[in-house]
């Protein structure tokens, strides 16, 4: 469930809640922020808050990778659950 039309915090968090709802293990969302552009330093509060709100729910970040897209960037944060 990483690929979703709306990649709100609250919305990656319901994904995350399913995905311990289906046991999953490993949980990889996609984020987007269309406003960053290369070489602007502010803070992603929505990523921030993304990552907090996941963690909440029993996962925790164990690899995080951001990629340039055009004037934009994604991350990919890799969540993982023990089970």
């Amino acid at each position: 469930m990483g690929f979703m039309g709306d990649r709100r915090p609250e919305q990656i968090a319901k994904a995350a809640a399913q995905a311990v709802e289906r046991g999953a293990r490993v949980f990889t969302p996609q984020l987007e922020w269309p406003g960053a552009t290369a070489g602007n330093a502010f803070a992603l509060e929505d990523w921030s808050r993304t990552v907090e709100m996941v963690e909440a729910l029993g996962w925790s970040m164990v690899e995080w990778t951001v990629v340039p897209d055009g004037k934009s960037f994604t991350a990919f944060p890799v969540f993982r659950r023990a089970m």
